[in-house]
């Protein structure tokens, strides 16, 4: 289908009352019981309004992610109810999120036919395939193969290093790390996409994020051991 996505309501969760914007890490955490209590719209515009708010060039913050992430097609961290968002860039799972959550309505409803309505001039597929290659672009570390962050507590995206924006990656000294969470989170957002991308029929992308998918595995695996350490610790000052 080529129609135009038909979601004018964003209907969302907020994570809790001190905090008065959408977060898609967030969002996709509770789409997964929401899916069972709530209207689909709750699951579907989220997906949209996270994708529809792509970045189209480099973040509005960029000052304090010169790193050089985040770039086209990465998508924003949170969403305020004016339609503005922030870009976390200490973190590396928000693309995987929101395929995530985009994968779940596919799967509850969205089908194929959803994946090819349009959300200013390009498709759910095509934005989701943007995101993905932005995040591999601006975070796949070539020494290890593995996803890059910074040094921040468990999932969250508050630096170890503070700042003055703690949840921004700092220019210059980052101490980046590999975590766990991110390989699992980009790995099965990878596969998810070359499922999707498959429905659609496109098996050359499909087969390609699929590659990339059993890459990071193999590097995870692989890094493991105490004997590769040295390559790990290549990520620190980048």
């Amino acid at each position: 289908s080529s129609d135009v996505c038909s979601s004018d309501l964003f209907a969302s969760f907020l994570p809790g009352e001190l905090y008065q914007e959408v977060y898609g890490r967030d969002l996709y955490t509770a789409a997964k019981g929401a899916q069972y209590l709530f209207p689909e719209a709750f699951i579907r515009s989220g997906a949209e309004e996270f994708l529809e708010h792509q970045l189209t060039a480099v973040a509005s913050n960029a000052e304090f992610a010169r790193v050089p992430y985040p770039g086209p097609g990465a998508i924003q961290g949170y969403l305020t109810r004016e339609g503005k968002g922030e870009k976390t860039t200490s973190v590396s799972d928000e693309e995987g999120s929101i395929i995530h959550l985009a994968h779940l309505y596919y799967r509850m409803k969205g089908g194929a036919a959803w994946l090819g309505c349009q959300l200013n001039g390009a498709t759910v597929l095509e934005r989701m395939n943007r995101a993905a290659d932005a995040l591999l672009d601006g975070r796949l570390h070539p020494p290890t193969g593995l996803i890059k962050r910074s040094h921040t507590t468990d999932w969250g995206d508050v630096r170890m290093q503070g700042g003055l924006v703690p949840t921004m990656a700092d220019p210059i000294g980052e101490t980046w790390t590999a975590s766990i969470y991110d390989q699992a989170w980009i790995y099965q957002a990878l596969r998810e996409l070359a499922e999707m991308n498959r429905a659609a029929n496109q098996s050359n992308t499909a087969d390609r994020f699929e590659q990339t998918a059993a890459q990071i595995k193999d590097a995870t695996n692989r890094l493991r051991s105490e004997e590769h350490t040295s390559e790990l610790q290549s990520l620190r000052h980048l």
